[in-house]
């Protein structure tokens, strides 16, 4: 799947500081793995490149020292593609 032509791009947000960050992402947030304390992992959908460049500055105000994943094309594989031939 194509996202860009889509205008969307998914942003997986590595954080320290996991709660403050929840707080900007809250809008779009697809899911927020909690690894206890102030540690985890946001992801959340943008409308796109100009977007995604918005939320990361946002992100590195919060945390400079967060990571952030974009991901623009995916693909999913059925359930046979995990089985032994």
């Amino acid at each position: 799947m194509d996202l860009v032509k889509a205008d969307v791009i998914l942003l997986g947000i590595f954080t320290n500081r996991l709660e403050e960050i929840k707080r900007l992402t809250l809008n779009c947030s697809v899911i927020t793995i909690d690894n206890g304390g102030s540690e985890g992992v946001e992801i959340r959908f943008t409308g796109g490149i100009r977007e995604s460049k918005k939320t990361v500055g946002l992100v590195r105000s919060v945390d400079p020292y967060a990571q952030v994943m974009l991901v623009y094309n995916y693909s999913v594989r059925g359930i046979n593609a995990f089985s032994k031939q």
